[in-house]
């Protein structure tokens, strides 16, 4: 709708201000036109107002001006332009364009019957459908085009009146004296040709370690006996039988060459299945792939665990958790828990790349048991659940790791015969000196009565390896590695 107004009546030329309601269908719909009669104008079309009410009928159309008059129409046609001049009743300026429906633009297929459809334009009289086998609609040098008028948004061809097999048609809409653009131009073809098989890519033929949702690749087929490519829709089917008798998954309707499984309960580790990809056309005729294979990557193996041992105690309160890798582990998941049915987890951490890990922003409690798993997954999903280890932390006390260690130094490291404990600090209140291998067994004790600065010890007898030196106090381990050599 573009609005005109009067100065006369106190309305401004572009009508600024004013609202406008469109009744349709049992509801309403509201614009205003901004802006102001005084202040910078906009465009021309900026006095011009749209409506989408997605009905065929208008009922009626109000407008309220701002020198509050108000007017109310009827006889109002979806579709069109009207222009309303300030207390005239609405006249239509422009038919609306026709919007085309079927068939499908690229649509390839033998048809019975060839009915063009465009969707409805109200108060029109009369619509100009072109059909061609050319895109410039020429009718000259061998080029084929035929001019025919319907009354209706349909019309049925004559195949016998125009022998064509590739159709390029567009619609004119006619009310009165005015006339409409033409339409978009769409295409379709009358053939039964059909396109190339497709060749199918991903996942391999016998491919033996495809994840638990893959996706699926082929390429694109093509028209070999007809220069235009016509849309090519694909069915994709994985069957667990080269026969195709027990179909678990049929996806249609694919426009693309690729298709990725988002459901998980469709496929199964350690399973093999067959796929293939076939054309759908317009006709209900397909072209099927070759048929190839895959298996399902196996689920990793049973995690074992290795440290901190089964039922250890005095573990540190940020202990390194070590396991083995198992077979088929892309990355693990890890849980720790005061119960041993995990019911409420702990601490828990997933997508782990090695077969280790060190709590760092999360803390034990002193002096309490815990219970921790840890299982390996891949593109299949989660392998069995390791067998569940338990350990007690240390008692009444804190521990202070390599990491966090400032006061005191070993040296050398690594070690033969002899280490020494260099203390950067005389107030520890040292009470003994420890020596454990790696899982927690202790291999040396030794009671310290008074701090000293530097205090050697003989570790002769201590074969070669790396393990943990532990200077306890009245209220923490502190801890440091080094290693023997012998």
């Amino acid at each position: 709708f573009r609005l005109k107004g009067n100065p006369v009546d106190k309305v401004n030329m572009d009508c600024y201000g004013t609202k406008l309601t469109v009744f349709a269908g049992n509801q309403k719909f509201l614009r205003t036109l901004n802006g102001s009669a005084a202040g910078t104008r906009g465009a021309q079309n900026s006095n011009e107002l749209h409506f989408g009410v997605g009905f065929n009928n208008i009922d009626s159309i109000r407008i309220e001006y701002i020198n509050s008059a108000s007017f109310t129409w009827t006889n109002i046609q979806t579709n069109c332009r009207y222009l309303i001049e300030y207390g005239k009743a609405p006249s239509i300026t422009e038919v609306s364009t026709p919007a085309l429906k079927s068939p499908a633009n690229m649509f390839n297929g033998e048809m019975n019957e060839i009915k063009l459809e465009w969707y409805p334009i109200g108060n029109i009289d009369s619509f100009t459908v072109e059909l061609a086998d050319n895109p410039d609609f020429s009718n000259s040098n061998g080029k084929k085009c035929f001019s025919l008028s319907s009354n209706t948004n349909s019309l049925i061809i004559d195949k016998q009146t125009i022998n064509l097999t590739r159709f390029i048609w567009r619609v004119k809409a006619h009310k009165s004296d005015k006339s409409s653009a033409w339409s978009s131009v769409w295409e379709f073809s009358n053939l039964s040709v059909l396109p190339e098989k497709p060749q199918l890519i991903l996942p391999k033929n016998n491919e033996p370690k495809s994840g638990i949702t893959p996706k699926f690749i082929w390429k694109q087929s093509r028209y070999t006996q007809n220069s235009r490519q016509y849309k090519i829709l694909y069915k994709l089917e994985i069957s667990e039988d080269i026969n195709f008798n027990s179909i678990i998954s049929t996806k249609t309707n694919i426009i693309d060459t690729i298709y990725q499984i988002s459901e998980q309960n469709i496929l199964q580790a350690s399973k093999t299945y067959f796929w293939r990809v076939s054309t759908l056309d317009n006709s209900g005729k397909s072209v099927i792939s070759d048929t190839f294979t895959f298996k399902v990557l196996p689920l990793p193996e049973k995690t074992i665990l290795k440290n901190p041992a089964n039922n250890e105690t005095d573990v540190v309160i940020k202990p390194t958790f070590s396991w083995f890798k198992p077979l088929n582990f892309a990355s693990f998941v890890f849980q720790i828990s005061k119960t041993d049915n995990f019911d409420n987890p702990d601490y828990e951490k997933s997508a782990i790349a090695d077969s280790n890990l060190k709590l760092l922003s999360f803390k034990l409690d002193w002096n309490t048991k815990y219970y921790w798993r840890v299982a390996g997954v891949n593109e299949s999903g989660r392998g069995e659940w390791s067998e569940v280890f338990n350990f007690t932390t240390i008692q009444n006390s804190s521990v202070i790791d390599d990491s966090q260690n400032k006061f005191f130094e070993l040296y050398p490291n690594p070690a033969n015969s002899e280490l020494n404990i260099k203390l950067n600090n005389l107030n520890l209140n040292l009470k003994s000196i420890i020596i454990c291998d790696l899982n927690g067994k202790d291999i040396y004790s030794v009671d310290i009565n008074q701090d000293i600065e530097l205090i050697k010890l003989d570790i002769s007898s201590i074969p070669a390896g790396t393990f943990i030196l532990k200077l306890k106090t009245n209220d923490a381990y502190i801890t440091k590695k080094f290693v023997v050599i012998k």
